[in-house]
């Protein structure tokens, strides 16, 4: 990795092999534990993204168990933009079964200047192209909590 590439400073984030999820920044790490100090829904989310499962508290405002999953995009989403997947997801139409799952982004191939990696794209803009061989990153409810009596 050269400096040069992020205009002097070495962004390791720019670089091909964090984006492959090789590497991971430790200043996350400290963010990560720091935020979770005043917000106790941090820790939950990042045990989602990092163990695939997750057993939200039990509260008023629980969502239940959720699972990080990843899926080939469906057909009939295939080269459309984003924002299409998206809303399907979320907000199923009358010809698809409902699916209750939240994007949070793509598996992506990079083809390029002879390089050929896949990358994980989150948050991706709602105009961008969905392509036939992406994946979609998605969190879908596993069982929600059911309120004790």
């Amino acid at each position: 990795m050269d400096s040069s590439s992020a205009g002097g400073s070495a962004l390791i984030s720019m670089e091909p092999v964090f984006s492959e999820g090789a590497v991971f920044s430790s200043s996350l790490c400290t963010n990560t534990l720091a935020q979770s100090f005043y917000n106790r829904d941090v820790l939950p989310l990042i045990g989602a993204l990092l163990s695939t499962r997750l057993t939200n508290f039990q509260g008023r405002d629980s969502v239940g168990e959720v699972q990080l999953l990843q899926a080939e995009i469906p057909e009939e989403l295939q080269n459309k933009p984003y924002k299409d997947l998206f809303e399907a997801f979320l907000c199923p139409r009358p010809h698809m079964e409902e699916l209750d799952m939240l994007p949070l982004g793509l598996y992506r191939r990079h083809d390029g200047m002879g390089e050929n990696y896949w990358y994980t794209f989150t948050n991706p803009s709602p105009d961008t192209v969905v392509r036939s061989e992406d994946y979609v990153f998605y969190l879908t409810r596993v069982k929600p909590w059911k309120a004790q009596t």
